[in-house]
């Protein structure tokens, strides 16, 4: 591997930061945010070290600090880091096991700036009440996934002060019900354009509902896993600029939903339809209705057949960018035909556990230089 001098004269800082006379003067504050990154990022906050870095790189002038997957940093860290007056557009924290509500709580409360928030993977035993002293009016992204113990009144309080927030991920946050998405969607309103819930298998039809009465500007929702939102109330989202939409095992939809959620979403150009129990006839009555799809996901359903394919294939194929059909057992080699005869600028192909296919078929594809050229990623894993 070669490196770059500025990679190289970083790593000399890093690894004498102690001797070197007046650091903190010379170094720029870009310089300061990467060290701080890659010191992090290969543990050198023991304890002789870590006095340096205080002194030599934390300071007002900060913006971007990314902690990650770091034991050495703690709450008394965070706390000097609050101290140190610096005021950031950007901050992420994530997998750092040893801090605590109480660092989270005095480093938040010090930033007004913040653009960007990224607090991930945190346990049970992290409340993520800290949260409820964020006063950023310019907050516009926030990304929470995997905090396993943020509860509805922590989330709701964060989106009534911050109600500029446009990207939302809560994914995985097991304890979130209902309450706390219709809170967001009160809170946030038109401003709300993007939003994860995958994983959140307590919410009901009522947060969907919430989203679509309040959240009209909404254009990306990722519900995968949602199993106990139902048809009826994906349907309200027609409300919604939806562009995106992931129902991955959601498994409350059916084969007979597909129409309904056909005609509410003309306009959908990424689905996700992975591991639903949905039939052949209503996904591709669904897909056909749905006239500006080119992102489709089916991974995992056995109602994927070789005809079906074809059908979905002489419909959209002149359009589709990516298309992801790992898993789908039923289909065979003559599956590579249909692909290779309709999708003329696919980008990305996944075929992945389909083990009928040797791939053969899709030579037609590969050897027509200007088609081949537009595939970024073509993925086999499990064929033949």
């Amino acid at each position: 591997m070669v490196h770059s001098l500025a990679d190289l004269c970083l790593r000399c800082v890093a690894q004498n930061l102690g001797q070197i006379s007046q650091a903190s003067r010379f170094l720029p504050p870009r310089d300061k945010e990467l060290l701080i990154e890659r010191m992090c990022r290969h543990r050198q906050f023991s304890g002789p070290v870590l006095p340096s870095v205080t002194y030599h790189l934390f300071g007002p002038e900060l913006k971007r600090v990314c902690l990650e997957d770091n034991s050495q940093v703690t709450d008394n860290l965070l706390e000097q880091l609050a101290s140190s007056k610096c005021q950031l557009t950007y901050l992420k924290i994530s997998s750092c096991k040893s801090v605590t509500d109480r660092g989270l709580e005095i480093l938040l409360k010090s930033q007004h700036a913040l653009v960007g928030l990224w607090l991930n993977n945190f346990g049970p035993a992290i409340s993520m009440n800290g949260l409820m002293s964020v006063q950023a009016p310019q907050l516009s992204s926030v990304n929470l996934k995997h905090c396993d113990g943020l509860v509805d009144v922590v989330l709701g309080k964060l989106a009534q002060a911050c109600c500029g927030i446009k990207k939302l991920s809560v994914t995985n946050c097991v304890k979130l019900t209902s309450l706390g998405i219709e809170a967001v969607a009160a809170s946030l309103q038109g401003q709300l354009e993007w939003l994860s819930l995958d994983g959140l298998n307590k919410i009901t039809d009522s947060a969907i509902i919430a989203l679509s009465q309040y959240c009209p500007n909404l254009k990306t929702l990722l519900c995968h896993g949602c199993s106990r939102v139902g048809a009826g109330a994906f349907a309200q989202l027609a409300n919604c600029q939806l562009k995106s939409l992931d129902l991955s095992f959601c498994y409350g939809l059916a084969d007979a939903d597909m129409a309904l959620l056909a005609t509410s979403f003309h306009h959908i150009q990424s689905l996700s339809l992975c591991g639903t129990p949905v039939k052949t006839d209503g996904i591709v009555k669904a897909i056909k209705e749905m006239q500006e799809v080119t992102e489709l996901q089916l991974c995992g359903l056995d109602a994927v057949t070789d005809d079906m394919l074809e059908e979905i294939c002489t419909t959209t194929g002149h359009r589709l960018l990516s298309l992801d059909l790992s898993s789908c057992t039923s289909l065979t080699e003559k599956a590579c035909s249909h692909l290779s005869r309709h999708c003329l600028c696919l980008q990305k192909l996944s075929l992945s556990l389909c083990r009928e296919f040797t791939g053969e078929s899709l030579l037609p594809l590969l050897r027509d230089q200007k088609r081949a050229q537009r595939l970024k990623s073509l993925v086999f894993s499990g064929c033949k």
